[in-house]
């Protein structure tokens, strides 16, 4: 519409000149906060059937056939076959819907998105289920290309997070470990995730502890991580802490406060007996577990079970038994 003033601005003219397309309600939510920008702007591609896919080719004479790089039965390149129909793909949608404790039908690639953003559930797993479908066919885009053209894979909740861990020297594990700290409620979190020689995530655990000082809580978390290392027999094991005191405190650099005295032999002990090296990292370098720390989700994921668990104090994610 013209200004109300009727004096000329680049603003009411952009508007008498563009035509407005149909306001599409679910395309919003493609858009949201936090999502990094270039999995959005493939979203909306994706929404609209604008990547350039076997059945974008053919439409386009560039080429006469495009088979599907995940399958071994030539199947076609189609949208529907790559991120619904495929056997991988159907394979982790029904893995996610069934850990969520969803029941809907995977036919139909906006409808699936649909039934996840409409599902019941707390405000904290509202948020999850808006963000589950959008990451689900960003990975399998990613992977569909990786084993097209070849290249590298690293995993997406490294990018949500931002940032990325370095793979563990050959044969050794590495244990991120952080932790934070509520002055005035004096409750905490801890977290700390297991990765192998390639990078992959094993495991990664978060909950709230009560605790009296942020020192408290990173060695709790290097001791938690410690003790399931040992326990998980992921081991040799390098620990990776952001906390630089209590690396000094644990070489015994620096003393020990009283507080976290047997916390600290205790830790002493395991790693003489298993050979633990425990070295400082900058925050850059412990993303992921400096994420689940502050943004403490109230439930868990175990991909063993297969099922969520509401709870108040607890979070871990495990590695797929079969991968």
């Amino acid at each position: 519409m013209p200004s109300s003033d009727g004096k000329f601005k680049v603003s009411s003219a952009w508007e008498l000149c563009r035509s407005r397309g149909e306001y599409i309600e679910d395309i919003s939510k493609i858009w949201e906060k936090g999502l990094p920008f270039k999995v959005s702007f493939f979203m909306w591609r994706l929404w609209f059937r604008r990547i350039p896919i076997g059945e974008v080719l053919i439409r386009r004479n560039i080429v006469e056939r495009v088979d599907c790089s995940y399958c071994n039965n030539s199947a076609l390149g189609t949208f529907s076959h790559l991120f619904v129909n495929c056997p991988s793909a159907q394979s982790v949608w029904k893995t996610f819907r069934n850990a969520a404790g969803l029941s809907f039908p995977i036919n139909q690639l906006q409808q699936i998105m649909k039934d996840w953003w409409k599902a019941d559930g707390s405000p904290k797993l509202k948020q999850l289920f808006k963000v589950v479908p959008v990451f689900i066919t960003w990975e399998i885009w990613k992977k569909r290309n990786v084993m097209k053209h070849g290249g590298n894979m690293i995993c997406s909740i490294d990018k949500i997070y931002g940032g990325e861990m370095e793979s563990s020297p050959m044969g050794v594990y590495k244990c991120n470990t952080d932790a934070s700290y509520q002055l005035e409620s004096g409750v905490g979190c801890i977290a700390f995730c297991i990765r192998d020689i390639r990078g992959d995530l094993k495991y990664a655990e978060s909950r709230r502890i009560n605790t009296t000082s942020i020192l408290e809580a990173e060695v709790m978390a290097i001791n938690e991580g410690l003790q399931y290392c040992s326990q998980g027999n992921f081991l040799p094991l390098i620990i990776e802490t952001d906390s630089l005191v209590a690396q000094k405190v644990i070489h015994g650099v620096w003393e020990v406060p009283w507080q976290i005295a047997w916390d600290i032999r205790h830790i002493q002990t395991m790693i003489r007996s298993h050979g633990v090296e425990v070295i400082h990292v900058l925050r850059e370098g412990n993303s992921l577990d400096d994420a689940l720390t502050k943004s403490f989700a109230h439930f868990t994921i175990s991909k063993y079970a297969g099922t969520i668990t509401t709870g108040e104090s607890y979070f871990a994610i495990r590695q797929r038994k079969d991968s």
